[in-house]
């Protein structure tokens, strides 16, 4: 086991323990580097994900070359390299609920052994003529990044294309490690790791790009939990607690993950956590504390977690608790963005100073229902990943109407109900099928709710009569 030591902002110390993880390794390469690809998508959000799927490749080592071509009759084994929508129920011997699948030609030059290490006795392949990307055609796709609440398992279109990317480079499967080329949820599929990295630049040394990249992930990877093939009980998503804290009180955040990336050590490195009224995690947000290597050389995790003090005067309101990575003293950052901050979905409170709570107070976004004790906010997602707020209309004294795009196109209704001496009763109905989270916060005791919705999923009613057991308080 391995240690590896990192400080705290003002000068408090952790430790982080490394598990042993599994190299990704590759068997077979494309016979043409850079690698021509013609995109058969019909869909223009279809064509430019598939574009940037192959661009983030691309960041690392420069292999690929694509052309956005027409959805034409599809042959495999025509000497092109294409990715398209399919069905897999036309392949005999192919599971029709295949969600991707990466087929090359010729037969044998992927190599015959599925995951990394290979065995001492596998035989390797050769170069690759043909291979082509196929992404199920039963799967209705989003492009909308999704968030560690996610629980889907297959439907993001850059976690399932990257990996299936990744497997015409000649990289097999990883499972035991934080790793594109792993099976696990989309929120944690979607990254291009440390792992995939220094596998990409071992087997195109003359491709690789000089880089600084740092990431930081909203999840830890366990390895020993790594069930088979399947990796999603290996992946613990961050959290916060407690939900709800006055300024000079603490939180506890845990389970986060911090990569290198780049092609050399960086010094020093910088991870900091703020509070933000809104999902875009900057520096311009409430600090309350952070992490700092000297050098950071690999990577670092902390399922432990470690305490945070909210900075007295912080404004009472309800915060999205996110991180942001960076370099240098003044928290520089490098070019690859989409790895460098996460935030998480389910907001805490902050109460007023000494703990006293600070009674709702509506704005054009918040809405003060039951009395004006609560108070109720709704962010949303556009469908290419955009952040958004809903804008509230106060309709009873217990209910109130939220628009996103025009207060002529309502979004939702939500109904807080004293239902005393028992509970506090939340209901809502939505009519949109974006990606949304409604937040309930009792201004008297700091407590929230929060409740979600999946983008392009069957809406469903909220019904919450056990919401909040705060009656007299």
């Amino acid at each position: 086991m391995k240690y590896a030591t990192l400080f705290l902002a003002l000068l408090l110390c952790a430790g982080a323990a490394f598990a042993q993880r599994t190299d990704s390794c590759s068997c077979g390469i494309p016979g043409t580097v850079p690698t021509s690809w013609e995109i058969r998508h019909s869909d223009p959000n279809a064509q430019q994900a598939a574009v940037n799927s192959f661009n983030l490749w691309n960041l690392y080592v420069d292999v690929h070359r694509t052309t956005v071509g027409s959805p034409v009759s599809y042959d495999f084994g025509n000497g092109r390299n294409e990715i398209l929508f399919f069905d897999f129920g036309q392949v005999p011997g192919l599971d029709p609920s295949t969600v991707g699948f990466a087929p090359s030609l010729p037969q044998g030059a992927f190599g015959d052994f599925n995951a990394c290490p290979a065995p001492p006795s596998a035989i390797c392949g050769s170069n690759f003529n043909e291979a082509d990307v196929w992404l199920s055609d039963k799967i209705s796709w989003t492009t909308s990044r999704p968030n560690v609440d996610n629980p889907a398992d297959a439907g993001y279109y850059y976690s399932t294309a990257i990996h299936e990317i990744g497997h015409t480079m000649g990289f097999h499967h990883n499972f035991g490690n934080v790793s594109t080329m792993n099976y696990y949820q989309d929120y944690a599929g979607q990254f291009i790791s440390r792992a995939d990295v220094l596998a990409a630049r071992r087997q195109f040394p003359s491709r690789a790009r000089q880089v600084t990249d740092l990431a930081t992930y909203a999840f830890r990877y366990n390895v020993d939990a790594q069930g088979g093939s399947f990796g999603n009980g290996a992946v613990t998503p961050a959290s916060v607690s407690p939900q709800a804290v006055a300024p000079g009180g603490t939180v506890v955040i845990r389970n986060w993950t911090i990569e290198n990336l780049s092609s050399n050590a960086i010094n020093p490195t910088r991870l900091r956590f703020y509070l933000s009224t809104d999902a875009n995690i900057t520096t311009d947000d409430v600090y309350i504390g952070g992490f700092r290597w000297e050098p950071l050389t690999t990577w670092s995790e902390d399922p432990d977690g470690h305490e945070f003090t909210i900075p007295p005067g912080t404004p009472a309101g309800s915060y999205y608790v996110g991180a942001v990575v960076g370099y240098n003293e003044n928290l520089a950052f490098d070019p690859i963005t989409y790895n460098n901050s996460w935030f998480l979905p389910g907001r805490i409170s902050i109460t007023g100073p000494q703990g006293n709570p600070t009674p709702c107070v509506p704005t054009s976004t918040r809405a003060c229902l039951a009395g004006d004790r609560f108070g109720v906010e709704v962010q949303f997602k556009t469908p290419d990943g955009a952040p958004g707020t809903g804008n509230a209309i106060k309709y009873t004294s217990n209910s109130a109407l939220f628009w996103f795009f025009g207060a002529d196109n309502i979004e939702m209704i939500v109904k807080v109900l004293d239902a005393c001496p028992s509970r506090f009763w939340v209901f809502g109905a939505s009519a949109t099928s974006l990606e949304y989270t409604i937040t309930v916060t009792d201004s008297h005791t700091g407590k929230t709710k929060t409740y979600s919705h999946a983008p392009n999923t069957p809406t469903v009613a909220i019904t919450d009569t056990n919401a909040f057991d705060t009656c007299g308080q």
